[in-house]
């Protein structure tokens, strides 16, 4: 659950290992396989396996394992950020909020320049006790981003459907 920068190495991608135990094979510039890696911004490590079946010898991947082994691997660099003191002044951020259903599609919403409104964020977390997840509610005020083109300066709202 890395998000990578380049396309992840992977060091073996083994169709039913328990039993079977197919090696499959990238598909290369030109060259037939099983998998090829691709970009998908949808995803949280920004990378998809997409197998092509039809090339794989008896075994039916779809109701078989897959093991895949990742080579060394270099994440996105992260950064934490700390506060502390009793007042900071925020500059604008960019904010996106991303929901993503049971069966995969994604809702997300990108506001491009977003200012905090005070006590705009209240960290609730829940006890030792208590189940569920924690919640920080947050509370901001969008504006104008003038640096990017007219009627495409304060948000993006993305709906994915399925293809008709």
């Amino acid at each position: 659950s890395l998000k990578m920068s380049t396309k992840p190495v992977l060091t073996s991608v083994i169709l039913d290992p328990d039993t079977a135990a197919e090696a499959l094979a990238e598909i290369g510039a030109g060259a037939a396989g099983d998998y090829m890696i691709v970009a998908d911004a949808g995803t949280y490590s920004g990378w998809s396996i997409i197998f092509n079946s039809v090339g794989m010898a008896t075994l039916d991947p779809k109701t078989k394992t897959i093991e895949i082994t990742y080579a060394a691997n270099t994440p996105v660099a992260s950064t934490t950020l700390y506060a502390g003191a009793s007042t900071a002044t925020l500059t604008a951020y960019a904010m996106q909020i991303t929901h993503t259903d049971d069966n995969g599609k994604i809702r997300r919403l990108e506001l491009f320049s977003v200012d905090a409104n005070s006590g705009g964020f209240v960290f609730s977390f829940k006890g030792a006790n208590e189940e569920g997840l924690e919640e920080m509610p947050l509370t901001f005020m969008a504006k104008l981003d003038t640096s990017l083109t007219s009627g495409r300066q304060l948000m993006a709202w993305t709906v994915e459907t399925n293809a008709s």
